[in-house]
């Protein structure tokens, strides 16, 4: 939801253990990462999407944007809003109720319904994806309003505007899937670039079959589902994460956050390396992860009456490259999975020294809201 529309902002991805922050600049046609930085965040200060300490959260978001290596040049941000306090759903209303009332009631009406909050207590926002002889689709986002004027404030503390506010699941799609041309629809092309490559196809053919987005972050997974090119279901999963991985690893084999968090990069699910004993515990979490996405593929099939045969799983998130993951996942769920590319939308060379990609998709994603 845009509260205002700068020609310049910043993405800014807020969660429990990092900050990260991209701009993007449009350039002949092109868009180029002009500025982007991260830095992580003690352990305490925000849990589980809900801010403990707004002027030390603040502090650090204003060093994340003054000591950038590559300058950042606006105060505007679209920031992401955490995904468990957050709420998104396609509803349908009748051609014959959109005659008489208007969309904002009926919504209002409707939503909590599929909720456990008031309309009261919400703030919501919307956009109409489709229409058939019976219903207009309308795809519905909404978050408790007091999350929404915390976050809003935290930014007025570290001198920046918020300008737009998007759950986490619009913006990874927006970085991962390759935007139309033209206009402001998503254009989804036979030939994705998923692979870790940045040369995006611009075959005109749409392609809108079922995909699944694993997000794999530090503190929790989300599973986004999305399909005819319109997110249709997210959801967050705490006890699947990166950090449960790795201090896992720390408990069992006594060893420190550092080490642990080297050991699941290096060794991931490779029976091969360190005798293997990395990858025991990464099947323990891999195995919920595949219950939960059979799960969400039986959800589509049930709620959608989709083909899940041709299905298409794409990771993406800071947890997408630990070593074989795909390749274990696939054989599971006997599915092809792909490897999401947060450039796909980004031209130019790879910025120097940005790490682990992976982990800015949500700041990219942000970032080209108003290039969208």
């Amino acid at each position: 939801m845009f509260l205002t529309s700068p020609n310049k902002i910043l993405g800014l991805d807020i969660s429990d253990l990092s900050l990260k922050a991209v701009q993007i600049r449009r350039k002949m046609g092109g868009n180029y990462i002009q500025a982007f930085n991260s830095i992580n965040l003690p352990p305490g200060i925000i849990e589980e999407g809900v801010i403990k300490d707004a002027e030390k959260v603040a502090r650090l978001m204003r060093q994340l944007i003054q000591k950038s290596a590559n300058k950042f040049t606006t105060r505007y941000a679209a920031i992401s809003l955490p995904e468990t306090k957050t709420f998104i759903k396609v509803i349908d209303i009748a051609h014959t109720d959109t005659q008489t009332d208007k969309v904002r009631d009926l919504i209002s009406k409707e939503l909590p319904r599929h909720m456990p909050l008031e309309m009261s207590e919400v703030q919501v926002d919307w956009q109409e994806i489709g229409n058939d002889h019976k219903y207009r689709k309308f795809l519905v986002a909404a978050v408790p309003r007091v999350i929404a004027e915390e976050y809003i404030k935290l930014c007025g503390l570290a001198q920046l505007e918020v300008v737009a506010l998007e759950i986490e699941a619009q913006a990874i799609t927006r970085a991962i899937l390759p935007l139309a041309a033209e206009g402001n629809q998503r254009a989804w092309w036979n030939k994705l670039p998923w692979q870790k490559t940045k040369e995006a196809t611009n075959n005109n053919k749409k392609d809108e079959g079922a995909k699944i987005i694993l997000d794999l972050g530090a503190t929790r997974t989300s599973i986004i589902l999305l399909d005819k090119g319109i997110i249709q279901f997210a959801n967050s999963i705490a006890n699947i994460s990166g950090e449960k991985i790795t201090r896992t690893i720390m408990e069992r084999k006594n060893l420190s956050y550092t080490k642990a968090e080297k050991a699941k990069l290096i060794c991931g699910s490779d029976a091969k390396k360190c005798k293997g004993v990395i990858r025991d515990i990464m099947i323990e979490v891999i195995d919920e992860l595949v219950k939960e996405i059979i799960n969400t593929i039986n959800f589509y099939q049930d709620h959608f009456s989709g083909q899940t045969k041709d299905l298409e799983i794409i990771l993406c998130g800071g947890g997408s490259n630990m070593n074989r993951l795909d390749e274990i996942l696939g054989k599971k769920l006997q599915r092809k999975i792909l490897i999401a590319n947060p450039l796909a939308n980004i031209s130019g060379e790879l910025p120097r020294k940005i790490g682990n990609l992976y982990a800015y998709t949500t700041a990219i994603g942000l970032a080209l809201k108003n290039m969208a």
